[in-house]
């Protein structure tokens, strides 16, 4: 079955948190979903932002998320990524690059910038082709874990 990738909707949310849940690496540091706030933002994204899934039949196979911010030094608008879902058996196929470029073309339409980065350590070779095949690198991202 072909994927068809469109603006998510708000009968998309429990789908994507259900991608989430279900993708969720168990040795992630911040392993523990809840359900309840992830839902709300999910919801908030989609009635405020830029949400893409990516569905087969009547299951959400990707989703990316984006969130509107401010640059700290101006009043311009960027778009920052919540999260990029993709099921594991998708990834191989062409739903990731449909996403991205899905996602493109609605920030394009906005007239928007969009940051996007990768926070996991896992299969991130992987995920560094993938957005660079989209997007023009401009740093990298570090992280402390603390205690």
């Amino acid at each position: 079955m072909t994927a068809v990738c469109r603006g998510a909707l708000p009968a998309d949310a429990e789908g994507i948190l259900e991608l989430k849940v279900k993708g969720q690496s168990s040795d992630w540091p911040f392993s523990i979903v809840n359900r309840e706030k992830a839902l709300a933002r999910i919801t908030s994204l989609i009635d405020e932002s830029i949400v893409v899934v990516c569905v087969e039949g009547d299951e959400i196979v990707g989703s990316i998320g984006f969130d509107a911010h401010e640059w700290w030094f101006s009043d311009d608008i960027f778009l920052c990524e919540v999260w990029t879902l993709i099921r594991a058996d998708r990834r191989e196929s062409t739903v990731p690059d449909m996403l991205l470029s899905r996602a493109k073309l609605l920030a394009e339409k906005a007239g928007t910038p969009m940051v996007v980065g990768i926070v996991s350590p896992k299969q991130a070779e992987q995920k560094n082709k993938l957005f660079r095949r989209h997007f023009t690198p401009v740093g990298e991202i570090f992280a402390h874990m603390g205690a």
